[in-house]
């Protein structure tokens, strides 16, 4: 005998199947004693899903789907599942706490699709957005040029929303890294929002994007930066990592209100950087041994003026790099101090009670043989540091 179904019986009687699903999980979560979800209308987040990879999320039957600090909401379908444990002691050992909910396989459904608009950028620790190595690498290598990096930027509008707003920023991110940018500025105005990176002290447009998808890699990046996501007219500044083989690029993060919404500028810190040497700066023979002169002397002063993005910082570490020797003494004061340097004592000032002046004196005090200011913001400055740079050392 044959048996028909129309299109409408067959959802209706899927529906049902759904509801008596549903219902079931809701008595066991009381026999359990575990509160009960329906995640199917639930905003999943996924800086907290990437906390535990997809294969481990489905082999245990559970899912990450809401986090608020160090505090997770666990979707499980079965609690006495003894491996769980073994997850939740990796959880709790890096400082979070679990909620459990129990929920039917379709919520777990819901959330693992989600998986997808991580793709393989994950939050996993407070700051920093952990990058697989092998991904970041074919993005790299892809994206070697401007145009190249214009046309991913342009294929990932196109996707579906919960997938565009975290690819754009690795795109974005990894564009920038390929393409060697010292920041990226993506800059809101009246119809569209204008992405540009500073290469070679030049800013340079990139691919403008639409408002929808830069007010959430807006979000994305104030959750990645420790910032607060609901402050919109005040100027804010954080930072976040991105892990790449076997070094960390830090991001620092400023935000300053406009009139059309908030200008954002990366500014990408690449340790491999400071690892330019005196002679690889490019300067001229001839100026190259005037500046070895200089560094040479007792005392003296080296000012080292440009824009932004035109190598000032790289240009002083190599000088620091030169001079480094266990017999001297040297020490920096710098906002913020953007490349840790072994051998060398670095401090940051905080504008409040360690400022570059206040700084500048207190180091005078620890018998320096070398101190690099990283701005001369003030006359006080200006005078202290010309002055300290005329006594020869005793």
């Amino acid at each position: 005998m044959s048996v028909q179904m129309s299109t409408a019986s067959i959802e209706k009687l899927d529906a049902m199947r759904k509801k008596e699903e549903e219902d079931l999980v809701s008595i066991l979560s009381t026999k359990h004693g575990i509160p009960y979800a329906n995640l199917s209308s639930v905003a999943i987040s996924t800086d907290g899903l990437g906390l535990l990879p997809e294969d481990v999320a489905r082999a245990h039957e559970m899912a990450i789907f809401g986090k608020n600090g160090k505090n997770l909401m666990v979707a499980v379908r079965a609690p006495n599942n003894p491996d769980l444990q073994k997850v939740f002691s990796g959880l709790e050992e890096r400082g979070y706490q679990t909620k459990l909910f129990m929920v039917s396989h379709a919520s777990l459904e819901y959330v693992w699709a989600h998986y997808k608009s991580i793709s393989f950028a994950v939050e996993t620790e407070a700051g920093v957005l952990d990058v697989s190595s092998e991904e970041i690498h074919t993005l790299i290598t892809s994206l070697t040029t401007l145009q190249l990096t214009r046309d991913a930027v342009n294929k990932v509008l196109q996707m579906k929303k919960i997938y565009r707003i975290t690819r754009t920023l690795e795109v974005l991110i990894a564009g920038a890294l390929a393409n060697r940018a010292s920041d990226i500025h993506i800059e809101p105005e009246e119809t569209n929002v204008l992405v540009r990176y500073r290469l070679d002290g030049v800013l340079t447009p990139v691919a403008p994007i639409d408002v929808e998808t830069y007010r959430a890699v807006l979000t994305r990046i104030k959750l990645l930066s420790g910032l607060k996501i609901n402050i919109r007219n005040s100027a804010q500044d954080g930072r976040f990592s991105v892990r790449l083989d076997n070094k960390e690029i830090e991001i620092r993060t400023s935000l300053l209100p406009g009139n059309n919404g908030e200008s954002v500028v990366m500014r990408l810190l690449d340790p491999t950087s400071i690892g330019i040497s005196l002679e690889r700066l490019g300067m001229r023979p001839q100026f190259l041994e005037v500046v070895r002169t200089e560094l040479e002397k007792p005392n003296g002063l080296v000012l080292n003026t440009g824009p932004t993005g035109s190598g000032k910082t790289t240009t002083l570490y190599a000088f620091l790099k030169h001079v480094l020797d266990p017999g001297l003494k040297i020490l920096t004061i710098e906002d913020p101090i953007e490349y840790h340097l072994a051998g060398i004592v670095q401090t940051q000032v905080n504008h409040k009670e360690y400022t570059f002046a206040s700084g500048l004196r207190s180091a005078l005090r620890q018998d320096p043989d070398m101190i690099m200011v990283g701005e001369i913001s003030d006359e006080e400055v200006a005078s202290t540091a010309t002055s300290s740079s005329r006594i020869s050392p005793t």
